[in-house]
Parts: structure tokens; sequence; C-alpha cells
């Protein structure tokens, strides 16, 4: 009886043992299987990047931005680029500090310090930290928000489309024109606006805002696609009119010189843009004098023009020196990406 049953357990351990090394030989290479893939991926590590909040210069040590950490991790003599403001800086982390205490690397909800090889005047409230060639300028994009009621803090009246205001990103203001279909957005509405910002920030999709104005928030909202910036066409040229008809209106092509019959014709000088690029909602308008800037009202030399014109305001002086071709004025018009311009000139010459 016991011979029997030691016969059937060495059975059993054999067909048990022939069974696990057929599996082991299956998930071999050697006997012609696959190898079976982990079902745990390896985890990728976040991208780092910090919002500065603010930055200072510490005594023998250099350029210091403190901020909290968003996602990621850094070390110390880590590269990083610094975006924001329609620039892109590239430095290397020389220094971190938490509670007042040197560390050699910050994570993911660390608030910290950081020693930066970047001059302080280079950085602004607002700018990224972050891993090199992880973020980009932005500055114009579509967005959902809620117009906040009076009860809420907001207004007590709707605003209208190209509504001007303050728009609050990474904690710091930009001014930003507002566009939306329709005439009008009401308090206590919900809608899809297009904002053009002044300047260009670390800007991603589902990154939220504030619309203030006054001091107080008037809407909330969230980016919900980050578009591109329009330029001018190539057809884009001036159209040179008089304010009081003392002269006909004329068309200026870029690069070429208006020449005004008079000093009474120049004070009456409106330009507004011309063809195809009148379409275009927000150019900056630049007055660049000749030879002689006091003859130009300085605190009319730069007009951001909605209504696409802009005048001009010589200051009074005498006719002669105008006759005589003692300036000549650039009249130039930056498109949204503020790097591509059209201009034309007036001279006496």
């Amino acid at each position: 009886m016991k011979n029997k049953m030691m016969k059937k357990r060495t059975t059993f351990f054999l067909l048990g043992l022939l069974t696990f090394v057929a599996i082991i030989a299956t998930g071999c290479p050697q006997g012609g299987g696959k190898v079976v893939p982990d079902p745990t991926p390896t985890p990728t590590p976040d991208l780092f990047s910090l919002v500065i909040e603010d930055v200072f210069t510490i005594t023998g040590k250099g350029t210091a931005v403190t901020g909290r950490v968003a996602s990621g991790v850094c070390k110390v003599g880590d590269k990083v680029h610094i975006v924001g403001f329609d620039k892109t800086l590239s430095a290397t982390v020389t220094g971190l500090e938490m509670f007042h205490k040197t560390v050699e690397e910050v994570q993911k909800g660390d608030n910290c310090g950081m020693l930066v090889d970047i001059d302080k005047t280079e950085l602004e409230k607002g700018m990224v930290v972050c891993t090199p060639d992880t973020l980009t300028n932005k500055k114009k994009f579509t967005a959902n928000i809620y117009v906040l009621t009076k009860d809420e803090g907001g207004r007590s009246t709707p605003f209208r489309n190209y509504y001007r205001s303050q728009v609050t990103l990474y904690g710091t203001d930009i001014t930003g024109h507002v566009t939306f279909d329709g005439e009008i957005m009401m308090p206590g509405s919900s809608g899809e606006v297009t904002i053009l910002l002044a300047h260009s920030l670390a800007l991603k999709d589902g990154q939220e805002f504030l619309i203030r104005e006054g001091g107080k928030t008037i809407a909330k909202g969230t980016i919900k696609n980050i578009l591109a910036l329009d330029k001018f066409p190539n057809e884009t040229a001036f159209l040179v009119t008089s304010t009081d008809n003392s002269f006909t209106s004329t068309v200026v092509t870029p690069g070429e010189t208006f020449v005004p019959k008079s000093f009474a014709q120049l004070k009456t000088i409106k330009i507004s843009l011309s063809g195809d690029g009148a379409s275009i909602k927000y150019p900056t308008w630049t007055v660049v004098a000749g030879n002689n800037d006091t003859y130009f009202d300085t605190a009319h030399t730069e007009v951001t023009a909605i209504n696409k014109s802009v005048s001009i305001y010589p200051l009074d002086t005498a006719e002669s020196n105008f006759l005589t071709g003692d300036y000549g004025v650039k009249i130039e018009c930056k498109d949204e990406t503020g790097n591509s311009s059209i201009s034309f000139f007036i001279s006496a010459k």
C-alpha cells in the first residue's frame, strides 16, 4: 500500500516538474517563444515647472526667484528655460533653498527659492521656469468664461465686444482684448471668447485665469485652445485722409513717402489700414519723428488703434521748418506678433 502511494506521489511530482519546465521554455527566447512584457509601465517623470512669484538679488550669490513647484523635480546644476513676457531665456540652477536651508533638489508642491545665472532685470513675476523646450510663449487663445454678477463682486452692467481689460495669469496682470460673437456679455452669463494679450506668456490649454477691472474680478475663465497669431497680408496699405477735407484721400504703400503740400495739411492727417489689412483688429501704431522729436506730442506717439486708425498731433511750430524739410515722420504699424511691420514716411522733402 505504501509503495503504491509513493509511486503516485512520485508521478504527480514528475508531472508538475515537467509542466513547470514547459512553461519556462515557452517564455524563454532560447526556447523560441516570446518574452511576456511586464504589465507595470515604467513611470515617466513629470516635466519641471515653477511660476515665478518674486525676483530679487542675494548679495554675493546672484539672482534668486521664488515660487511653488507645479510639477516635476529640479536639482542643483539642472539646465532650465525661463519663459514669458515675449522671452525664452536659458539658465542653470546654481542653488536651491527651502525654509532657509540649502537643498539639493525640489519637487512638486515645494515652495522654494532658486538661484539662476540670469540678471534680475531680465526676469518678471509670471514667467515660468521649466524643463528646456517644453513651454513656449503664446498670447492669443479662445476660452470659456463666466461673467460674475454684481452680488458676486462683478459688474452691474454688461461689457461690449472688443472689451479691453486686465487678464490675470500666473499671478500677474496683463492687458488683454476680449472679443466674442454678439454685441454684449451680461453679468451672470457664460460664453466663449477670444483673448489677445499685450505680452506673451507660457500658456497652455486648460489653464485658469481671471478678467479684472478697477481692482475687482469681473469674470473667470479657462483656456480652451491656443491660437496662432494673425499677420499682415501683403496687400496691406495705408490710407491717408484729411480730417478737414484739405486734401484728397491717398493710398500709400509700405515704404513709400507721402509729402503733404503744407504744414496745415500735416496737422489734419489721419492714417488707416487699407485693403485686406483693415480686417486686423489690434494694430499698434508708432509715430517716429525725424530730426526733431519735439515737433510731436509724445502723448500720442504710440496708439493702440481698435478702430484701425491714428491721427498725428504735431505741436505748434514754425511753418518754415516744415517747408524746408527740417524733419520727416515714420508711421509704423505692427501686427499681433509684434515682429513684422509695415511703414511709410511723411516728409517735407
